[in-house]
């Protein structure tokens, strides 16, 4: 390149830099700021000399992170969370500082941000105080969900703060639920309520609920890497829009053996008076996605917390369809399943037998080959799968061997498990 043509070049940068600066250069800074606030007008000086909702504006209309950062230094409040939501994203090391600057700056999404968690961790007391310092007037300036948020966690601490809410709370609790759940699916909800509640294809029809806004989005991609791994499985199993309701963190908790569990008459009330369709579909099961607690299923439930992987929900799904663990169960269990006195089938997957029986006998009297698993171990009775490769049922890690696939692409539900409106009565 030539020198020539470099010296134009340079012209052209000091040229355009001369004219964004040229303001600056012209008028002081207290002119600047002026002649912004009045007319909009010197935006760039404005924004170079510290006015935040100039860098804001300028942000806004190039998308140049350099501008949003300016902003949020300048105290711009909206700049301020907006920048914490895109470090929040982009960085895995972010230490959540823009977060503490938004909520020192009073930033209503924020706030809202830390009740929840403060509801999550069970700190009912921290939460209503925060309450105190928010403005529902500001919170009109943001979008619906902003609303219905606010609303629903308003309610569910007051309702979690008593032992005997009355029954006006009650119902406006039930209608802020359903606020909120339409603001996350916007105009989408109803019709996919109503499209899951008569799907004919689905033999298999999973509630989901979650107990925060973050474990929502944490079971929509579980669902999504579910399907993944099982494609040709849409058509047959079925997951409901995500309902979040903050009173799960009230009645759900890890057990003495780490496992996430929720009270069972409490659980069967939330889910029936808020729930848009009728529980008595045989077909349905339930998924309650909460804050900490070891996955785990009690007939047509499933227990999952925000640790879990779509290998973990796969494995507990197969509970549903009729397919038992691989691996050494608990004692408790091992007395219902491994106390056979004669050989016989557990699910799909496994033969249970005295130990007096030979495999070759097994094998002979269910004409498939068998091979030894530790589901029995330490009891009078061995366990035998049909299949010889490693599978989630023994192992999360394991990708799906193909001979389990028609389990999950044609499910037949498990026989021995009842349905939901059974189970809460």
């Amino acid at each position: 390149m030539s020198r020539k043509y470099l010296t134009a070049c340079k012209v052209v940068s000091l040229f355009t830099i001369s004219l964004l600066v040229a303001d600056s250069i012209l008028l002081s800074a207290s002119q600047v700021h002026y002649h912004f606030n009045k007319t909009s007008s010197y935006v760039y000086a404005a924004a170079s000399s510290g006015e935040g909702l100039a860098a804001y504006q300028l942000y806004q209309t190039k998308q140049n992170i350099y501008w949003l950062e300016e902003a949020a230094m300048a105290g711009h409040i909206d700049a301020i969370w907006e920048l914490h939501v895109k470090k929040a994203q982009q960085d895995v090391e972010y230490n959540n500082i823009w977060l503490e600057v938004a909520l020192k700056s009073g930033h209503p999404i924020a706030t809202l941000n830390r009740i929840e968690q403060l509801v999550t961790l069970k700190e009912w007391q921290s939460a209503s105080l925060l309450f105190a310092e928010l403005e529902k007037e500001r919170l009109a300036e943001q979008d619906f969900s902003a609303v219905a948020l606010f609303e629903h966690l308003k309610d569910a601490v007051l309702l979690l703060k008593s032992n005997s809410p009355d029954s006006k709370t009650k119902r406006q609790t039930k209608r802020n639920v359903a606020n909120l759940n339409q603001s996350i699916n916007y105009s989408t909800y109803d019709r996919a309520w109503r499209e899951f509640d008569v799907a004919s294809s689905c033999e298999l029809k999973v509630l989901v609920y979650s107990s925060s806004l973050r474990l929502a989005k944490h079971s929509g991609q579980l669902i999504e890497q579910f399907f993944s791994l099982l494609p040709n499985s849409q058509q047959a199993i079925c997951f409901s829009p995500i309902t979040v309701d903050y009173r799960l963190n009230r009645i759900c908790d890890e057990n003495n053996h780490g496992l996430l569990t929720c009270d069972k008459k409490s659980l069967g009330n939330i889910l029936q008076e808020a729930l848009p369709i009728s529980i008595e579909d045989k077909k349905l099961r339930l998924l309650v996605v909460g804050e900490t607690g070891r996955a785990n299923s009690v007939g047509p439930l499933i227990y999952l917390d925000y640790r879990d992987t779509a290998q973990v929900l796969l494995h507990e799904v197969g509970h549903w369809l009729n397919l038992y663990d691989e691996y050494k169960i608990a004692r408790s269990h091992q007395q219902i399943f491994c106390n056979e006195s004669s050989p016989t089938e557990l699910g799909f997957n496994l033969v249970i037998a005295p130990r007096s029986y030979a495999k070759s006998t097994l094998e002979q009297q269910f004409s498939h080959p068998l091979w030894p698993v530790d589901t029995c171990e330490g009891t009078n009775n061995n366990a035998f799968k049909k299949q010889p490769s490693l599978s989630p049922m023994e192992y999360f890690d394991v990708a799906l061997p193909r001979e389990y696939l028609p389990y999950f692409e044609t499910p037949v539900l498990n026989p021995n498990h009842t349905s939901l409106d059974i189970f809460f009565r």
